[in-house]
């Protein structure tokens, strides 16, 4: 039989042409580069843009209710800075909301991790998430500076950790960061342990505990007004060197740009430049004139301690 005659009998007998079939296409895979080590990069992913959980509407609904959660999600950061195989390793439990979270995730953008090598590779990061809000304080003030402390010139933040237990009492306290002196760590204890806090409740309306912390600045410049923009009218020079001076004795090695009034005046400069007679500056000459006036200021304070230290400041 020839091939017409072949072609004549599957007609006649499907009825119409039989075509040879195709393998079925399928989708194009995009290959995943392996996870490298974090201890392996030279640059880690930091976060460039996305929504953050604490903004989704199903996590403001419960910030609304005074309630709180943590969450905990895993997920490849590719060269590309996107996300990809992520996971919720600990889930709020409310199902909405742990599917809003990894929605949320999926829009990430994070700067490229790069190895030791200088090249973008992709890495296994954690991101952990508090949801809800905690307790707020409903009794109970900031500490105030002691006298013994003001006339020592002693300065400085504190910052005490602490768990909020079921009846919104303060427990565990300890100072996680220490001003390096004993009475202002003591005073900021003290007006902790004499709070009292909304008794805290979880994402599924259960009473819990809650950690958190609790930074408090002792300084005169701040002390009477409640804070810096007040104080600094009366702020005096010679108190401006006993606190710089003792700071400075007590933080051996520390820059000046760690300390708190420092970078508040750092701030102040670029936001409100007329205020301090100034005028308007570019970004570049604030950000050199800042620690020129207040060196200057530190000079002429030794040298007339009666006078205000912002007027020294305005100076330079």
């Amino acid at each position: 039989m020839n091939s017409r005659s072949v072609l004549a009998v599957i007609v006649s007998l499907s009825g119409s042409p039989v075509l040879a079939q195709s393998a079925p296409e399928t989708p194009t895979q995009v290959a995943v580069p392996a996870p490298v080590e974090a201890a392996q990069l030279s640059l880690r992913p930091r976060f460039i843009s996305g929504k953050q959980p604490h903004e989704l509407p199903e996590a403001i609904a419960e910030t609304a209710k005074g309630r709180f959660g943590k969450a905990l999600a895993s997920a490849t950061v590719l060269p590309d800075g996107t996300l990809s195989d992520i996971t919720l390793d600990q889930p709020t439990g409310l199902a909405p909301l742990d599917a809003a979270i990894v929605a949320a995730l999926k829009g990430w953008r994070l700067s490229a991790p790069v190895d030791k090598s200088g090249v973008k590779v992709a890495t296994r990061a954690k991101f952990p998430f508090m949801i809800g809000r905690g307790p707020k304080r409903i009794s109970g003030t900031e500490a105030e500076m002691p006298q013994a402390a003001k006339l020592a010139f002693h300065n400085g933040k504190v910052v005490v950790g602490l768990r909020i237990d079921p009846e919104g009492l303060p427990a565990d306290l300890k100072v996680v960061s220490s001003s390096k002196s004993d009475l202002l760590d003591n005073a900021a204890l003290a007006a902790v342990a004499a709070s009292r806090y909304e008794r805290p409740v979880d994402l599924h309306g259960r009473p819990a505990s809650f950690e958190m912390q609790i930074e408090q600045n002792f300084s005169q410049a701040e002390q009477g007004g409640g804070s810096y923009l007040t104080g600094l009218k009366s702020y005096r020079c010679d108190t401006f060197i006993g606190e710089l001076d003792w700071w400075t004795a007590a933080h051996p090695g520390e820059k000046v740009s760690k300390l708190e009034f420092y970078a508040f005046m750092g701030g102040l400069s670029f936001v409100a430049p007329d205020a301090l007679g100034w005028g308007k500056s570019d970004f570049l000459s604030l950000a050199r004139r800042h620690p020129v006036a207040w060196e200057k200021a530190v000079q002429q304070c030794r040298k007339e301690p009666g006078s205000r230290f912002l007027e020294q400041y305005k100076k330079g």
